[in-house]
């Protein structure tokens, strides 16, 4: 028992053991003008490329920004040409079903519209959507006879 205790007693005392302070950050002298450490300055070459770079920059700017308002412009644009197709696309639903409701309004109005007066309509339609089209174009003349494919003959040799 008094092994054990003596054991506990260790450990309390390891654990008791006050733990260093964290490292704190290492602060650094500014340089000053007659330091060594002072920065060089630069020469009239890297001033006038560092300008030149500058303005190099700014440009390329101006055009991303000019194309990503172009990219916006044209999007743009086609959502509202598809907003518009699908708007005509309604509007035909709708003539279609008031069309199909006024030719069965003579029957029973509480039944389903009949399905051979949606079929006349849709073909009417359709009657006039089509071009009236050409006579068809012959199909093209086969070419002249073509060879018939024979399997090669084999020989063989033996030496």
């Amino acid at each position: 028992m008094s092994d054990e205790k003596d054991e506990d007693l260790e450990t309390l005392a390891e654990a008791e053991e006050p733990q260093p302070p964290p490292a704190k950050a290492k602060q650094y002298k500014k340089a000053e003008p007659n330091d060594a450490r002072r920065k060089k300055e630069r020469t009239p070459a890297q001033i006038a490329a560092f300008e030149k770079c500058r303005a190099k920059r700014e440009e390329n700017r101006a055009l991303r920004k000019q194309e990503r308002e172009q990219e916006a412009k044209a999007k743009k644009q086609e959502k509202e040409v598809k907003i518009v197709k699908k708007a005509v696309r309604i509007k035909k639903k709708e003539k279609l079903e008031q069309a199909i409701m006024e030719s069965s309004s003579d029957e029973d109005s509480d039944s389903e519209p009949d399905i051979q007066a949606v079929k006349k309509y849709v073909a009417k339609k359709k009657q006039k959507r089509k071009p009236q089209r050409r006579a068809p174009t012959p199909p093209p003349s086969p070419p002249a006879q073509e060879e018939e494919y024979s399997e090669p003959q084999q020989h063989y040799f033996f030496v």
